[in-house]
């Protein structure tokens, strides 16, 4: 990038003579270099959010790699298509050129010419190994993001659970078997008060603790 500049800005040189460039192609590198600035910008804030964990940083870099992943794979594809449209056709330069005197459009299909004689195992690998790299990278980014979220929300929690004053409350589970206390369902032998367990030293004389006390002594 930095020699990108400088030989925009100092001039194009051939055996140490100066060599006039078009405005066309003059501006396209300016574009270009501004582009790839602009990315050297962003990748820096991106390294300095992970650094120093600031997840907008981090995100604002994540979203230039999602651009850069939708521009490779466009590039591939572009790629892929023309090689083949040169690769499979015969006459592909001739009707490139379309009888064109433009030493621009004449070069253009020179160097396309010359890239369909490239291997095909070659195109398909140069074309989808930086598609894979950069998809990988936005995983590990995104990926990342996600945590600082995630320790950031932790952070927020953590203090507000220690800062309640008091236990915290705890929902009693419903119990499936209710127990009166004031009336019980079933009869116990005591229950009278006349003949209430300590009431009296002598046997019951009647009632339910009289059946219960001579079945069980036998009198």
């Amino acid at each position: 990038m930095p020699v990108r500049w400088f030989s925009i800005f100092s001039g194009f040189n051939i055996d140490d003579k100066p060599v006039d460039v078009e405005n066309n192609v003059r501006i396209s590198l300016i574009v270009a270099g501004a582009i790839y600035t602009f990315a050297a910008i962003i990748g820096l804030f991106g390294f300095l959010g992970a650094i120093f964990k600031k997840n907008g940083l981090v995100r604002t870099y994540l979203a230039l790699l999602y651009i850069t992943l939708m521009l490779q794979i466009a590039s591939g594809i572009y790629t892929l298509v023309m090689f083949y449209r040169f690769h499979d056709k015969a006459g592909a330069k001739t009707d490139c050129i379309e009888n064109s005197n433009d030493s621009t459009v004449i070069n253009y299909c020179d160097a396309l010419e010359n890239f369909a004689k490239t291997p095909k195992w070659a195109v398909w690998v140069a074309s989808i190994i930086p598609i894979v790299i950069v998809a990988y990278a936005c995983y590990v980014v995104h990926n990342y993001a996600r945590r600082l979220v995630k320790q950031k929300a932790d952070r927020e929690i953590i203090p507000t659970r220690s800062l309640a004053s008091g236990p915290e409350y705890t929902a009693v589970k419903p119990h499936e078997e209710t127990h009166p206390l004031a009336q019980p369902t079933y009869n116990y032998p005591y229950s009278d008060a006349p003949h209430s367990f300590g009431n009296t030293t002598a046997p019951p004389a009647t009632g339910q603790a009289a059946s219960y006390y001579y079945s069980d002594n036998k009198v």
